[in-house]
């Protein structure tokens, strides 16, 4: 058992020594090159973004682009609010133009429903 205990003490403190090694190689300032390539690395990132709003983005004001940028730019969807042209956004009645198409994929269904129902009825099966 003693040497069990020993081991096991011996185990977690090593793993102590790795965590404060771990915390302070992320607590260390960085040099000024790993700066300017984490920097380079995030412009390169917004760079892409940006290429894939550029087709959905109409030229707008510069105050509704401020806003738009932030609505992009916020929550887990980031990069795919860009993408689904969304960022069109508020002051193009996009919105009305999402709940048209909402309405329009339940009128679907619904005729679907009533067209099988004719179809049943025509047959004589049971139509619920």
């Amino acid at each position: 058992m003693d040497r069990l205990q020993k081991m096991y003490v011996c185990k977690i403190t090593e793993a102590r020594e790795q965590s404060a090694i771990k915390v302070q190689e992320t607590t260390r300032k960085k040099t000024n090159e790993e700066h300017k390539a984490s920097r380079k690395e995030r412009k390169k990132k917004k760079r892409r973004r940006e290429a894939h709003a550029k087709h959905t983005k109409p030229p707008l004001h510069s105050y509704f682009h401020k806003l738009e940028d932030k609505r992009c730019q916020s929550g887990s969807n980031k990069g795919r609010q860009t993408r689904r042209g969304l960022c069109k956004g508020y002051f193009y009645g996009t919105i009305r133009r999402r709940t048209r198409k909402k309405k329009e994929g339940r009128m679907k269904k619904i005729k679907a429903v009533a067209r099988s129902k004719r179809r049943k009825r025509k047959k004589g099966e049971c139509v619920r």
